[in-house]
């Protein structure tokens, strides 16, 4: 995988990054007996669908913008409500 200045340089990159990431994340979450939450692709789900321009939830390749950081607020509170 390539990186520069700590961005990745290829959507392909970011999948296989994202890939091995959530990979690596879920199989401790097993050992360990914890819950895996995966934000990445709820989060990657959210931002192509919304129809809005990437700099309206992003304010570079990986931080969210205020309103990014709104939408993913909401995401951990209906993970967390009770059913």
């Amino acid at each position: 995988m390539q990186v520069r200045a700590g961005l990745l340089t290829s959507l392909e990159n970011c999948r296989i990054f994202h890939d091995t990431t959530s990979d690596r994340l879920y199989r401790m979450c097993i050992e360990e007996h914890a819950v895996f939450l995966d934000l990445i692709s709820v989060w990657s789900h959210y931002a192509h669908a919304c129809g809005k321009p990437r700099e309206w939830l992003y304010r570079d390749n990986i931080h969210a913008t205020d309103r990014g950081r709104q939408i993913l607020a909401r995401v951990l509170e209906r993970y967390f409500s009770p059913r």
